[in-house]
């Protein structure tokens, strides 16, 4: 018997990457969490400091939640993110009894510091699945940041 099977495009459970050196890709720029049709994420931000990097940037995400009884898995927070520090794992089972369990903590979503980035797998799965590959990326976020202005008016 073997086990399952997923295609490099199924949706699963979020997780949070890291770069190179083992720091978080999230710089709380908050563009998932405005681009998410189900309002599911939330986000705090906070500062680096000197004696403790988080993240490569001057911020980092100090709270992040994906509340899971929320999410449609639309995959918007994937494309919307311009340092790819949010993707799609594979994990599915999520099912639970108590609602308050499916509220993900940023702990619950980083992946560990041994964990290669995803970044080379997900670039080859957008060019293979794009709709508009001249388009592209680029063009994506640049929509999300148009929606996302004039909702915020």
């Amino acid at each position: 018997m073997r086990g399952a099977q997923f295609q490099e495009r199924f949706r699963g459970k979020h997780q949070l990457q890291r770069d190179e050196n083992g720091l978080e890709k999230c710089v709380a720029c908050y563009l998932c969490a405005a681009a998410c049709p189900a309002n599911c994420i939330c986000i705090e931000a906070a500062d680096n400091t000197a004696e403790k990097r988080i993240s490569s940037s001057e911020r980092y995400a100090k709270v992040y939640n994906i509340d899971y009884n929320r999410c449609i898995f639309c995959g918007y927070c994937v494309e919307a993110c311009p340092t790819d520090a949010i993707t799609h794992g594979h994990g599915f089972e999520l099912a639970s009894l108590n609602a308050t369990s499916l509220v993900m903590r940023k702990e619950d979503l980083l992946v560990p510091r041994t964990a290669c980035p995803m970044r080379l797998r997900r670039t080859r799965m957008r060019q293979r699945f794009s709709p508009e590959p001249a388009r592209g990326r680029r063009f994506a976020r640049m929509k999300i940041r148009e929606w996302v202005g004039l909702h915020l008016l």
